[in-house]
């Protein structure tokens, strides 16, 4: 003990800055809604864990990537028979969806049906790999990952040099200071009132989505937020079916959802998604589309559903990938007046 004081009275700097980061790293914890300032991807996937981690008991659960997020929702009293919710994730890699679901039953009851509406592109070979060996990888996935499974959770899904990888990255997502940095970095020269009263640019988008997430189960087309110039779409179409001309998938991902689903007795669907022209033609697509299909003959408990109309003009999306506002509403036209009720035939069968 007395060594101790001996060394603090020596080096009085050295604690009193020790003492003010840890003073500063539990105030941020203290500071309420702290997330609605964080980028829009990590806190849609802040809201999308809340509604995980609550007991809603939906009867139709829907988990997909960035295009099937334009799905809209069902809620219980809005006229249809069954709820549904979209828990769909932009960006969060083609192994998240058996460990989502699996999150999802801690809180839940059993769905009556789990529909698969990932993007065929999650099958890629070219974009799959260890985070630990993918630095490109981890970069585009992270912040959903990290922001969505606790370590408790992450845990069992790695092993090896990747879960050590991602070990470190888990301890140091544990400081708020280090979560929240992107945040923090923005309250550097801000007025003291937009600090008081959280007027920020960021907040104040961040409780659109919300808002659009709350009124639509899970739903928001991400083409309207994210516009293209107008002819984009045709621009990119060619090179985006050029990215798809080769036959390198690995459906394992899928394969280890329809295993989880068998064990815990959900039914499954696969529900394919309208893409813009000409992209159902090429090598890779084709290729998923047919181990769909194999899946869904080869096991009792899932099925394959597509739209009636699969191959959209390019002027219905932003990009070339995301439904802009037209193409959205065609989507949901047909969503809601038709496949919805193939889909409760499915789950009543």
């Amino acid at each position: 003990m007395h060594s101790f004081i001996s060394y603090f009275k020596k080096s009085p700097g050295l604690w009193i800055t020790v003492l003010i980061v840890i003073v500063f790293e539990i105030s941020l914890y203290f500071i309420p809604r702290l997330y609605y300032l964080d980028g829009t991807g990590s806190f849609f996937v802040y809201l999308k864990r809340e509604v995980v981690e609550t007991k809603n008991d939906f009867d139709i659960i829907i988990l997909g990537d960035s295009r099937s997020l334009s799905l809209k929702g069902i809620k219980k009293d809005s006229g249809y028979k069954y709820s549904v919710y979209n828990f769909s994730l932009p960006a969060a890699g083609p192994y998240y969806f058996r460990f989502l679901l699996e999150k999802y039953l801690v809180s839940n009851k059993k769905p009556g049906l789990v529909v698969f509406a990932g993007d065929p592109n999650n099958f890629n070979q070219d974009k799959m790999g260890k985070f630990n060996e993918n630095p490109k990888l981890w970069q585009t996935y992270k912040h959903r990952l990290l922001n969505l499974f606790s370590y408790k959770e992450t845990f069992p899904q790695y092993d090896g040099k990747e879960l050590f990888f991602l070990s470190k990255e888990y301890f140091a997502n544990m400081f708020y200071s280090v979560r929240f940095r992107e945040v923090l970095s923005g309250f550097i020269g801000a007025r003291l009132s937009s600090i008081i009263h959280f007027d920020f640019a960021l907040y104040q988008r961040n409780q659109i989505v919300a808002k659009i997430i709350e009124e639509n189960n899970g739903m928001i087309n991400l083409g309207d937020f994210f516009m293209a110039p107008e002819g984009t779409s045709e621009k990119e179409r060619i090179p985006l079916i050029e990215t798809h001309n080769h036959e390198r998938i690995n459906t394992q991902p899928l394969e280890n959802l329809v295993d989880y689903c068998e064990k815990q007795g959900l039914k499954l669907l696969i529900l394919s998604l309208p893409k813009v022209e000409g992209l159902r033609d090429s090598p890779l697509i084709r290729k998923v589309d047919n181990e769909y299909k194999k899946i869904a003959n080869e096991n009792n408990h899932v099925n394959y559903l597509e739209f009636q109309e699969m191959d959209y003009p390019a002027d219905l999306f932003s990009e070339a990938i995301h439904y802009n506002s037209r193409g959205e509403k065609k989507l949901n036209d047909e969503f809601l007046n038709r496949v919805i009720y193939q889909i409760y035939d499915i789950l009543e069968k």
